[in-house]
This record gives structure tokens, C-alpha cells and sequence, in this order.
């Protein structure tokens, strides 16, 4: 979400064949074949896809933002500049310029929206909170409070960082796993071993070992803890679904498919991340792919 009210998200450093109708370039949608959900392909080129709740925005190779889906807080409105980092929470953006700052838009009730600090190189989005990781190794968080997430732990190191609804988990520089915030469902107590990479949805959280298999925990009631076997490269956890990909880019989804969010597609990808009821995916060419609910246009990249 990565996640998400989510969001996982992400260190710039979260189809059948059908056709989806007929609006003009942007809702075009290819044929994948092989017996893929309903999905619609962009038309632009993206480095980096964050999937929020109900909206996402984009990374392109100019280093600039774009955002689709439900606007009714601002949260697609995206500043103008060059960005190295973006992360969708659920009714906010958040983003990383070349010189190190936060900005965010959308949602600030809670002040998620509210950055401070410098010298940033990563960041998340919750439901209503935010969290960036400086250069220092240390992480800031900002926003709502009533579960403890925006209170992570001093003293380790970290590296990279996801934020669920409302948690956080964070990779320090040993690949340990250290979680903040809500526990009510073990979301936010993490196995122990060593790590590569990290997500975080509604109350589940996941994470790839250094062997290149996905250990989830958390709240399992919709399958999200049923990982299948395999050996993957990278991962990103939607509400109450998570999907990864392996070396060679192919994708495996579980978890709640009430939409088709959790359908594995075919192709070769090189990012995926997840929303609440759709996921977006880079692929090798550069184009997003979106399935699931296109409520909004979520599902409908530029």
C-alpha cells in the first residue's frame, strides 16, 4: 500500500484479454492472454509506481509525478519539480525532491501531510501518517498518533522502510526487521532472521530474506499470510493482498481477490505495489500495468 491506506512504498534509491472499452488512448487496454484479469496498460513511462487506497502516483524518467485516481482530498494533485521518490498512503502523497526535502499533498487532518526535516532518501505512507529515512539512517515520522506510529525505535541504523494503515516496519543495516505502531493482529511483530526488503498493508506485514522467500505476518483472514513457495526479488503489499516477483520478473499475487487485485498476471515486471482493492505494476518497458477495482480510474494510469 506500499500499502495502502498503505503504503508501501517505496526507496527511489509498493488481465485477461478483454478490451476495457473504448475512452480514448489512456483506457486502452492490451490483450496478455493466458488468462489474466481485466487490467489497462499507461501510456506514459514510469520508473517507480505507489499504490494509495483508491489513487496512485508515478516516478517518470524525467523525475517527475503523476497521479491517477480519487482526487476528493488532493491527493492526485502533484507538485511541480524533479523528484527521486514518491509514496501514496491512503487520502495522501508524499514525495522526495533532488535536494533531500518532503513534500506532501492531499489529506492533512491529521498533519500526514505536514513534513519537516532534510536530507531525505526514502519514504512511506500510512493511513494517516508519514514516514521519511534520512541519509543518517535515521527515520522521522509525522501525523496521526494514536497507535504509536510515528514513534520508531532509536538507535538502529536503517536502510528502508514500509508503513501499513497504522505501522511501520524498517530494514536496519544488519537486514534486522524492527515494527512500530498497531499490533492488535501481530502486524507489527516481525520474525527475526535477515532481510532484503519489506511491506506493510491493512494489518498484515511482509518481507523478503536474504534466501529470496517471503515471510508475511499479521493478520492472515483473507490469505495474505499464504505465501506461496519460490524464490523472489522483490515484493509490495496491498490491504489485504501482496504480490512478488521473481529475477526474471515474473508476478505472484495472493491474499484478497475480491477484485481481481490478487491475480497473478503474465509478463515481466520490474516493481509492483498495492493498493486496497487493485494493484499497479512497472513493466520491463516501462509502461504501468493496473488490475483490480477501476472505481475512479484508480486502475487507469496515465
Amino acid at each position: 500500500m506500499t500499502g495502502m491506506k498503505t503504503a508501501s512504498h517505496a526507496l527511489f534509491l509498493s488481465h485477461f484479454g478483454w478490451i476495457l472499452g473504448c475512452g480514448g488512448p489512456n483506457s486502452d487496454v492490451e490483450e496478455t492472454g493466458g488468462g489474466d484479469p481485466l487490467s489497462k496498460l499507461s501510456t506514459e513511462i514510469f520508473e517507480h509506481v505507489a499504490a494509495g487506497d483508491q489513487h496512485n502516483c508515478g516516478l517518470t524518467p524525467e523525475q517527475k509525478i503523476l497521479c491517477w485516481g480519487v482526487n476528493d482530498d488532493g491527493q492526485t494533485v502533484a507538485p511541480e519539480g524533479n523528484f527521486m521518490a514518491v509514496a501514496s498512503g491512503s487520502d495522501h502523497t508524499c514525495a522526495i525532491d533532488n535536494e533531500g526535502l518532503a513534500s506532501c499533498w492531499g489529506g492533512n487532518w491529521n498533519g500526514q501531510a505536514s513534513p519537516f526535516g532534510s536530507a531525505y532518501v526514502a519514504l512511506s505512507a500510512g493511513n494517516w501518517h508519514s514516514c521519511a529515512l534520512r541519509e543518517s539512517g535515521e527515520i522521522r515520522c509525522w501525523g496521526d498518533n494514536g497507535r504509536g506510529q510515528i514513534y520508531p525505535p532509536e538507535g538502529p541504523v536503517f536502510e528502508t522502510l514500509a508503513s501499513g494503515y497504522w505501522h511501520n516496519c524498517a530494514l536496519d543495516d544488519v537486514r534486522s526487521i524492527h515494527c512500530w505502531g498497531d499490533d492488535g493482529a501481530g502486524q507489527a511483530t516481525p520474525p527475526a532472521g535477515e532481510f532484503t526488503s519489506i511491506c506493510a498493508g491493512l494489518s498484515h506485514s511482509c518481507a523478503l530474506d536474504i534466501e529470496g522467500e517471503v515471510q508475511c505476518w499479521g493478520d492472515g483472514g483473507s490469505g495474505q499470510l499464504d505465501v506461496p513457495p519460490g524464490q523472489f526479488s522483490a515484493l509490495g503489499c496491498g490491504q489485504e493482498h501482496a504480490c512478488a516477483l521473481t529475477e526474471e520478473g515474473s508476478l505472484t499475487c495472493w491474499g484478497g481477490d475480491g477484485s481481481g487485485q490478487a491475480t497473478s498476471l503474465t509478463g515481466e515486471y520490474t516493481q509492483v505495489s498495492g493498493g486496497q482493492l487493485h494493484t499497479c505494476a512497472v513493466q520491463t518497458d516501462g509502461l504501468v500495468r493496473c488490475w483490480g477495482s477501476d472505481e475512479d480510474a484508480r486502475s487507469t494510469p496515465p
